[in-house]
C-alpha cells in the first residue's frame, strides 16, 4: 500500500505500479522491478507498506497445471482467490421472417480461501477455466452459447480443490421470443 504521492514518485522512477484488480485501494508492482536497495529504501518510507507478494496465474487455460510453491510461502498468512471463466452469449435467428433474440453469457463465480497450508518448495495443481466459445446465428434457428470453464487451486478437480469457482452459464438463443437469462455461477466455498 502506498500514498498517491509515493505512487507518483515510484512511477516517475520507472517502477511499474497498477491498482490491484480485486482490491482497488491497494497497488501492485512486479517484485522484479525492485533492486534490493530500492526495496529497502521503500520499506523505510512511512508512506509505503509492504503487504505481500501477489502472484497472478492467468494462462494457460483448460488443463491442469503445476504451481511451484515459493520458498517464502507463509501457510499462516495467505489468500488464494479463484474466478471461473465467463460463458458466451447465445445467438438469435438469422432469418428475415422472425426476429431472434438471445441472452448474454453468465459471469464466472468468485471464491477465496485464506491460510492454505503448503510445504515451501512443494507443488500444487491448479486449473484456469476457459471462456465459453462464441457461437454464430443460423438461418431460421437460434443457438445457445457455451458455458465458461471452472477454475480451481490445489486439487486435480474443482470438488477436490482447496478453493475454486464455477464457470458462468451459457447464454440462450430463442428465435422470435424471449430467451431465458443466463445466470452467473455460484461460488464454491471450501471449509
Amino acid at each position: 500500500m502506498a500514498t498517491a504521492a509515493l505512487v507518483s514518485v515510484m512511477i516517475a522512477g520507472g517502477i511499474p505500479v497498477k491498482k490491484h484488480p480485486l482490491e482497488p485501494w491497494q497497488y501492485v508492482s512486479p517484485e522484479s522491478a525492485f533492486t534490493k536497495g530500492k526495496l529497502w529504501e521503500l520499506l523505510q518510507d512511512s508512506r509505503f507498506k509492504y503487504i505481500a507478494v501477489v502472484t497472478f496465474l492467468v494462462s494457460p487455460t483448460g488443463s491442469n497445471q503445476t504451481f511451484n510453491v515459493p520458498l517464502n510461502w507463509n501457510s499462516g498468512n495467505n489468500k488464494v482467490e479463484s474466478i471461473g471463466a465467463g460463458a458466451s452469449g447465445g445467438a438469435g435467428n438469422g432469418g428475415n421472417l422472425l426476429i431472434g433474440v438471445a441472452s448474454g453469457g453468465g459471469a464466472g463465480a468468485y471464491s477465496a480461501q485464506t491460510n492454505i497450508v503448503f510445504t515451501p518448495g512443494g507443488t500444487a495443481t491448479y486449473q484456469i477455466g476457459t471462456g465459453g466459445t462464441a457461437v454464430s446465428q443460423t438461418n431460421f434457428g437460434s443457438v445457445n452459447g457455451n458455458a465458461g470453464g471452472d477454475s480451481w487451486f490445489n486439487g486435480a478437480t474443482l470438488g477436490a480443490s482447496s478453493v475454486g469457482a464455477k464457470g458462468g452459464g451459457p447464454g440462450q438463443g430463442n428465435a422470435g421470443g424471449s430467451p431465458t437469462t443466463a445466470t452467473a455461477a455460484s461460488p464454491q466455498p471450501k471449509t
